[in-house]
């Protein structure tokens, strides 16, 4: 899911030079293993055109601020295109794959922020367990800039009965530690001081049901 369209470009782009397969978005037609698909849109909970602040130096640090938040009141001139943002369309995964498109065995999510609301456009397919792994981008000052607290990511995927995995640096501080190891609730605060990918899978318990 990509919606700026200069990355789609690239993106298209990169696949053919890769001689990787491409089907278009809206293609219902059958294809080959390996084949992906480039969706225009972002993702988030709300479906709908929604505004996008583009990362002035870097587009990949371009920000999709909630619908109720006012984007300009806390835009950083020397990080984003402030007043010159971008309308998109916005969709949520669960309006995009429906019972037929089966399970996902990785989603990965880096949206500067905007990680609990990809989630929360999920929510159907991660309690129905068809999604087995989330890696996704940790930074809290992001989800603050976003008006959501950090820890709420965490306990939102606790609620779904989805278990935390850090990098094993990071509790037991050997760089060469590259272990995942699974972070208890009571241990999430611990999280707050950094910053990388976490890790989230259904628990055991919850991939026996």
């Amino acid at each position: 899911f990509e919606p700026l369209p200069l990355h789609v470009e690239s993106l298209l782009a990169s696949a053919k030079l890769n001689a990787i397969a491409v089907r278009s978005h809206g293609d219902d037609g059958p294809s080959l293993p390996g084949t992906i698909v480039v969706h225009p849109h972002a993702l988030t909970d709300t479906p709908g055109r929604a505004r996008l602040l583009e990362g002035r130096s870097n587009s990949g640090m371009s920000t999709l601020p909630p619908a109720s938040m006012e984007a300009f009141a806390w835009c950083d001139a020397t990080a984003f295109r402030c007043g010159d943002e971008r309308w998109v369309v916005a969709t949520r995964l669960d309006d995009e794959f429906g019972a037929d498109a089966g399970d996902f065995c990785l989603a990965k999510l880096d949206v500067e922020g905007g990680e609990l609301r990809v989630l929360r456009g999920a929510s159907s397919l991660l309690r129905e367990r068809r999604i087995r792994m989330v890696l996704f981008e940790w930074w809290p000052p992001h989800l603050r800039a976003q008006w959501e607290e950090p820890l709420a990511l965490l306990w939102f995927l606790n609620a779904l009965q989805y278990d935390i995995y850090a990098p094993g640096s990071w509790v037991t501080g050997r760089a060469d530690d590259a272990r995942w190891l699974l972070v208890v609730p009571e241990r999430f605060s611990f999280l707050l001081g950094h910053w990388g990918d976490l890790l989230a899978r259904p628990s055991a318990l919850a991939r026996q049901a």
